[in-house]
């Protein structure tokens, strides 16, 4: 990315542009009244485009709640195979 001397930003070449890696390297999410139903559950749809976003489409994904990091929010991680930090307790707990 270059700054010219009118202030128009570059971001290079069409064709490097073009590469078949994603634009998108990382999805962050938070879990309540996003992700998790009015039950406080994962709904395998959620479930299934996680997953495509991690496998399919090289994209990372990891989530910040306010929710303690125990015991439920382990839950999650193991049930989504997470690998990626996360935030929790509102920022206070990233583990």
């Amino acid at each position: 990315m270059a700054l010219s001397s009118n202030g128009v930003v570059s971001i290079g070449k069409k064709e490097d542009l073009m590469e078949k890696k994603p634009l998108i390297r990382l999805v962050v999410s938070d879990l309540d009244g996003t992700l998790l139903d009015k039950k406080g559950r994962l709904p395998s749809f959620v479930h299934s485009a996680i997953q495509s976003l991690q496998q399919k489409g090289g994209i990372g994904f990891t989530f910040i709640s306010g929710r303690p990091p125990l015991p439920f929010l382990r839950g999650i991680i193991k049930e989504l195979e997470l690998t990626m930090p996360f935030g929790a307790a509102n920022g206070g707990g990233d583990i």
